[in-house]
């Protein structure tokens, strides 16, 4: 796994706790987000394969952010929040989706 995998499972980690909180994630740290899984997947599309750990922070990223967006929206009546989470979600997989074409 190279540097580019371990600082973006490092920053995905982190997007994951931060959207857990009730502050949840700002649009700096999204931003930052996208960045990172567009610099991750500028270095595995078209290869052979991914880190099993880049795939498991991914199934877990995904779940994360859209049961926090649901607490955000049901629980805390932050539905601003909760859309940017479930935007930030749909975003990211589409960038990871690209990664394996």
């Amino acid at each position: 796994m190279n540097d580019t995998a371990e600082n973006w499972i490092d920053d995905m980690l982190s997007l994951a706790t931060n959207a857990r909180t009730n502050a949840g994630v700002s649009d700096d740290e999204a931003r930052a987000a996208i960045e990172s899984m567009s610099m991750l997947r500028n270095d595995y599309k078209g290869k052979a394969g991914v880190p099993m750990a880049v795939v498991n922070v991914l199934i877990d990223l995904q779940s994360s952010l859209i049961s926090s967006g649901t607490r955000h929206g049901e629980e805390l009546g932050n539905e601003q929040m909760a859309t940017k989470l479930y935007e930030l979600a749909s975003c990211l997989a589409d960038i990871a989706r690209d990664m394996t074409l």
